[in-house]
């Protein structure tokens, strides 16, 4: 390290970039504040499961609602009913055709009430659904849906009598609208109610008026948003953003669905809600009462949703979500969080002016310590140029109304270029450690550590906003972001810093190397490995978790409050310390130190993945950060130890054979 280096700079320089340094986390400060200020958690239940357990267990729907208040239920998400929910309810009959002309094969006509609305000399046909109403306000919103969806697929034959040409498990499940009746009866529980609704991008203005304004005299405080596209979406989505700015009804969607189409356009800023559901699929009471915590503590979600459970003894349905959200609120409140109805959403518009200036103070900090590191290589004019073309490529972002994706692209650069700077320069400063070496290992570890952090710290940043903080709009290439890094490293040690330009050859002369079947084996070993990583980085393949992981995983949060990622603990800081250790030991083969100095960079990689998890708390990552650091260096280090005291106890034995 050049230690005359900050003697260089001027002191004023230094001031600025203390000043850039500190402007730069003023997201971090904004989203920490609303953290700490908002420690509401509203514990839903789905009105379909409340009239389930009315059924199931006897007891009336009014005695069920108020069951489930003093269990700690806050709010209850109304879903709109379907064809399937009317047909149930008897308002209307829903046959096909062909069951329609079999059965009048066994009644007369004129006794069958379906058939005697249709016009004189009409012919049934057997592909067609036939539906028939007897209120006329249902009759008109349900036809008025189908025609929306089916368009000249739906005919009108008189007597409140349709024709559809639709699968009939399609009609059954279409979605109609909510049910202002348990509307009511939910809200005269005391408790809020939380429509649910789904796309209905056909409708026009005055239809889309109607469905609000019919929710508005609900007093509700929150939509959730269902479906593929968000209500409205497109023609109608600055129509729904104004309406919902003035009714004051915050957005929410279901966090690991697919978030509706539309959805961050429709927010005003701070009126966006993430609801983690508790889909219910057994009676394992302690694994979604760990669930629910861990997504309110770890993820911040603020809405709880419980999908009730039906399986095959439904007697006890009721008694078994009562106590399951007893527990849940009871951890909850031991948490130090509140269980009641959120009033607004947790985060608040911040000021974009102020998101600009951390945005710029945090941009001129990380071009200056690549300077730094490259400064040999690259002078000023090559930082000038630079910046002029990040500077040219958020300008035009902003020009053309993309200045999201830019902040994501950007987001990406980071993740995939932090990891890389900070292997490099603890490679080109740190030589081989001893066991002894406490203190440069710390060191080592402290450089990883602090420029991940800073790396990390630049991509919250970057996406400090509302949509991002809910994961409305996410973090984008994470499969990028934990690939390239590796590549970029191996092609770091397959061709040096100072001899860039002979990298083609170099790559080269590894490619024409002759293969055996150790090379084949190794490679075939190493695919498999990258391919579950990749697919483990996400939650695309949960069935790779294995059981005792799991069990171990449960163990880490019991003992540490919140566990740190495996990536880290098991992999990135033990194989980190191996390299150190080993590092300058030519006599090791040189594809082992390069593999163990790729698998320390997951280090870095691992932990830069979980800062671009914006709906995570910042403290609640740095610790997590912080702890498969300490955790995965002590790790590292009893390996060591571990493997030197076998090594040296198979030596005295061969010492002593060969003396006998």
């Amino acid at each position: 390290m050049n230690v005359m280096f900050p003697r260089m700079i001027p002191p004023k320089i230094w001031i600025a970039l203390l000043i850039f340094a500190v402007v730069g986390t003023i997201p971090i400060g904004m989203k920490t504040f609303w953290d700490l200020g908002n420690k509401n958690v509203d514990v839903v239940i789905s009105s379909k499961g409340l009239f389930s357990m009315s059924r199931s267990s006897g007891y009336d729907v009014r005695d069920v609602l108020g069951g489930m208040k003093k269990s700690g239920v806050t709010s209850v998400i109304l879903q709109e009913d379907t064809i399937k929910d009317l047909m149930d309810q008897g308002l209307l009959t829903l046959v096909r055709g062909g069951d329609l002309i079999d059965s009048l094969r066994l009644i007369a006509r004129t006794s069958h009430v379906l058939v005697s609305r249709l016009p004189a000399g009409y012919v049934i046909q057997a592909p067609m659904m036939y539906m028939t109403f007897d209120d006329a306000v249902q009759y008109d919103v349900v036809r008025t849906i189908l025609e929306y969806k089916y368009g000249k697929r739906v005919k009108e034959l008189g007597f409140q009598t349709l024709e559809v040409a639709a699968p009939f498990e399609q009609l059954l499940d279409l979605p109609i609208d909510v049910n202002i009746e348990k509307g009511i009866a939910i809200q005269s529980q005391g408790l809020v109610m939380i429509p649910a609704l789904q796309a209905h991008s056909e409708f026009n203005e005055d239809q889309l008026s109607f469905k609000l304004s019919r929710l508005s005299d609900l007093d509700n405080r929150m939509i959730l948003l269902e479906g593929k596209n968000a209500l409205g979406y497109p023609q109608n989505t600055e129509y729904i953003k104004q309406r919902t700015k003035e009714l004051h009804k915050m957005l929410a969607f279901v966090e690991f669905n697919p978030v509706p189409l539309g959805f961050s356009t429709l927010l005003n800023g701070s009126n966006g809600v993430r609801v983690h559901a508790l889909a219910l699929s057994d009676r394992n009471t302690s694994k979604y009462v760990e669930q629910a915590v861990r997504a309110v503590v770890e993820r911040g979600a603020r809405v709880i949703w419980v999908q009730p459970y039906e399986g095959v003894d439904l007697i006890n349905s009721y008694s078994f979500h009562s106590r399951l959200i007893q527990r849940i609120v009871s951890r909850l409140e031991a948490r130090g969080y509140n269980v009641q109805a959120l009033s607004q959403s947790p985060f608040q518009k911040g000021y974009r002016s102020m998101l600009t200036l951390s945005g710029v103070g945090a941009f001129v900090l990380i071009v200056f310590l690549m300077w730094r590191r490259f400064r040999p290589l690259a002078g000023m004019k090559t930082l000038v140029v630079f910046s002029a073309f990040v500077a040219l490529g958020f300008g035009s972002a902003f020009l053309m109304g993309r200045l999201t994706l830019m902040f994501q692209v950007s987001a990406l650069c980071v993740s995939v270029i932090v990891p890389v700077l900070v292997m490099m320069e603890l490679d080109a400063q740190q030589k081989g450690l001893s066991l002894s070496s406490f203190k440069e290992l710390a060191r080592a570890v402290g450089l990883v550590f602090g420029g991940t952090l800073m790396g990390g710290i630049f991509i919250q940043n970057l996406m400090g906003d509302p949509v991002f903080w809910i994961g409305a709009v996410g973090f984008r290439g994470v499969k990028i972001a934990i690939l390239g890094p590796f590549v970029l490293l191996w092609l770091y040690k397959v061709a040096k810093l100072d001899q860039i330009q002979y990298v083609g050859y170099r790559v080269k002369r590894f490619m024409l190397q002759p293969i055996n079947i150790a090379m084949m084996m190794l490679g075939c070993v190493g695919l498999v490995l990258i391919t579950i990583y990749l697919v483990r980085s996400g939650n695309d393949a949960p069935v790779l978790v294995t059981g005792p992981e799991l069990w171990l995983r449960n163990l880490l949060e019991k003992i540490l409050w919140i566990r740190p990622r495996t990536k880290e603990l098991f992999l990135g800081y033990p194989a980190l310390v191996l390299w150190l250790m080993f590092k300058d030991r030519l006599t090791w083969p040189s594809w082992v130190r390069t593999t163990l100095f790729l698998l320390a960079s997951l280090a870095s990689i691992s932990m830069l993945n979980s800062f671009a998890h914006l709906h995570t708390s910042f403290w609640v990552t740095l610790y997590r950060s912080g702890l498969g650091a300490i955790l995965g260096v002590l790790l590292g280090w009893l390996i060591i130890r571990i493997g030197r005291l076998i090594l040296l106890r198979d030596i005295n034995m061969t010492v002593q054979y060969d003396h006998v």
